[in-house]
C-alpha cells in the first residue's frame, strides 16, 4: 500500500514538473499567462471596490449595535443591504430578483438588520428578514452545517418574544432536530438552541421541561467550554429566572450569584454583563420587598451601564424603571414618578414609543398612580401599555392578560360605591387565566392575587 502511494506521488510530481517546463516556462505562453493573471487581478480589484461600501456599512453598523446605538445601526445595516442589490448583476430597483439576496453578504446584512429590528421592537419588520435568512441558508448551506439551525433559532427567538408560541415551537424544534440529526456536534451553539427552547417552555408555563432543557444546555456548554467559561453565566441566569417564576427565591438567588461570580472573575467588575447580573439580583430583591438590597444592586448596575454604555442606552433606562418601582414600594411616590419619567424618556429615544420595554415602564407608572389613588392617570398608563402590546403580541400573551387585569382593577376602584359584580368577575377570570398560563407562584400572579384579595393599593 505504501509503495503504491509512493509511486502515485512520484508520478504526480513528474507531471507537475512537465507542465511547468512545457507550458509555464514556454515563451509562447508567456503573454497568455500574463493576460490571465492581469484579468484575475482586475476582477479581484473590481470585486473589492464593489464590496467596499458594503463592508464599511456593515462594520459601522456592528460597532453601533455593540455600543447600543440601535438607530444608527439600523441605518448602517439598511445601507449595507442596499449595497447588496448591486451584487451578481442585479438591478437596484428589482426587489423580486433573488440573485443578490442569496449572496452570503446579503444574508449577513439581513440577519443583522433583523436582529436590530427585534431589539427595537419592530417585530413586523424583523420577521421577513429572519425568514429570508432561513430560506437562503437552506439554499446555500448543507444540512450538516450549523447555519440553518442557527437561523431557525434566531427566528424562534423573535416568535417567542411576539408570543407566537406555536410558531416558535416549530422553529426551535426544527433547529434542535436538525442539529442532532445532521450537525451532531456538542458545542456552545447547541447549548444556545437548547437554552432558547427552554426559555420558550418557561414562557409557556411548562416549567419542568424548561428545567430539564436548561440543565442539558448547561451540561453541553460546560463540557464544550469548561465549568468556568463565561458563556455558562447566561444559562445560569435563565435558570435563576425559572426559579423566580416558580417562587423558589432561595434557589434563584443562589443561581444569580453563580452567574455573577463567573462574570466578575472572567470579565471584571465593570463589564456590562456584570451589570445584567446585578440587575437580575435587584429584580429578585424587589420581588421579596427587600428594597434596601434591591436599591444597592440597581444603583451599582446603573453606575456600570452609564460608564460602559452611556446614559442614553436602553439598558440604562431599565435600571431607572427598577429604581422607580423600589421607590414606589417604599412609598416615595414623587421620587418614583421622577425616575419612571426619566426611564420612559430614555426608552422612547433609544427604542421608539412602540416597544415592549416602554409598555413595562408604563405598567410601573400605572402602579405608582394606582397607589396614589390617581385612577384616571393609572388607566391611561395601563391602556397605553395594552395598546402597545396588542400591536406586538398574540392575544393570549401573559403581558396582555396582565394589562387586562390592571384595567379591570382600575375600573373597580374608579367608582368605590358602585356595583362591581361585572368587574369583580372580570378580575377573577383574569387572575384564573394568568394562573393557568404562568403558574400560581409566578411573581405576576402573586402580585395580582395580593391586590385582588387585600384590596391594598401597594404591591
Amino acid at each position: 500500500m505504501q509503495k503504491k502511494l509512493a509511486r502515485f506521488l512520484a508520478h504526480a510530481q513528474e507531471r507537475q514538473k512537465q507542465f511547468k517546463e512545457k507550458v509555464l516556462d514556454d515563451k509562447r505562453f508567456k503573454w497568455t499567462s500574463r493576460s490571465i493573471y492581469g484579468i484575475t487581478i482586475a476582477w479581484a480589484g473590481f470585486m473589492f471596490l464593489q464590496s467596499m461600501p458594503y463592508y464599511q456599512a456593515i462594520s459601522q453598523g456592528e460597532s453601533a449595535y455593540k455600543h447600543g446605538d440601535y438607530q444608527a445601526a439600523r441605518a448602517c445595516f439598511e445601507a449595507a443591504l442596499q449595497e447588496c442589490k448591486k451584487f451578481n448583476g442585479s438591478n437596484n430597483d428589482d426587489e423580486k430578483n433573488i440573485a443578490w439576496q442569496s449572496d452570503q453578504r446579503a444574508i449577513r446584512a439581513m440577519n443583522n438588520l433583523a436582529e436590530d429590528y427585534r431589539v427595537l421592537g419592530l417585530y413586523n419588520l424583523a420577521e421577513p428578514y429572519y425568514k429570508k435568512t432561513v430560506a437562503f441558508a437552506r439554499q446555500k448551506f448543507a444540512p450538516s452545517r450549523p447555519e440553518v439551525s442557527i437561523a431557525l433559532n434566531n427566528l424562534g427567538m423573535l416568535q417567542r418574544q411576539e408570543g407566537d408560541y406555536e410558531a416558535a415551537d416549530k422553529s426551535y424544534s426544527e433547529a434542535l432536530n436538525l442539529w442532532r440529526s445532521k450537525v451532531k456536534t456538542q458545542d456552545s451553539k447547541l447549548a444556545n438552541i437548547l437554552n432558547g427552547l427552554a426559555k420558550l417552555r418557561q414562557d409557556q408555563g411548562r416549567y419542568e421541561e424548561a428545567g430539564k432543557l436548561y440543565g442539558e444546555a448547561l451540561a453541553v456548554n460546560q463540557k464544550a467550554l469548561g465549568d468556568r467559561d463565561v458563556a455558562n453565566a447566561y444559562i445560569l441566569s435563565n435558570m435563576a429566572g425559572l426559579y423566580c417564576d416558580l417562587g423558589r427565591y432561595g434557589d434563584a438567588e443562589s443561581y444569580f450569584h453563580k452567574a455573577l461570580y463567573l462574570d466578575s472573575k472572567v470579565l471584571g467588575e465593570d463589564h456590562p454583563d456584570l451589570a445584567s447580573d446585578l440587575h437580575d439580583l435587584a429584580y429578585l430583591m424587589r420581588l421579596q420587598n427587600r428594597t434596601t438590597e434591591g436599591k444597592q444592586y440597581y444603583e451599582r448596575a446603573l453606575q456600570i451601564r452609564i460608564a460602559a454604555l452611556g446614559e442614553g442606552h436602553a439598558l440604562t433606562a431599565k435600571c431607572y424603571t427598577g429604581l422607580s418601582d423600589i421607590a414606589r414600594r417604599e412609598g416615595n411616590y414623587d421620587r418614583a414618578q421622577e425616575l419612571i419619567t426619566k426611564a420612559l424618556t430614555l426608552q422612547c429615544q433609544a427604542l421608539g414609543s412602540n416597544h415592549p420595554s416602554v409598555a413595562d415602564s408604563l405598567d410601573t407608572e400605572g402602579l405608582i398612580n394606582l397607589d396614589r389613588k390617581q385612577i384616571d392617570r393609572a388607566i391611561i398608563c395601563f391602556q397605553t401599555a395594552k395598546d402597545i402590546r396588542k400591536r406586538l403580541l398574540t392575544a393570549n400573551h401573559p403581558d396582555l392578560l396582565t394589562s387586562d387585569f390592571y384595567l379591570a382593577l382600575c375600573r373597580k376602584k374608579l367608582h368605590p360605591g358602585a356595583d362591581h359584580a361585572g368587574d369583580e368577575l372580570a378580575l377573577r377570570q383574569s387572575l384564573a387565566t394568568l394562573s393557568r398560563v404562568l403558574g400560581i407562584n409566578h411573581p405576576t400572579v402573586v402580585m395580582a392575587r395580593q391586590k385582588l384579595e387585600s384590596g391594598a393599593a401597594s404591591g
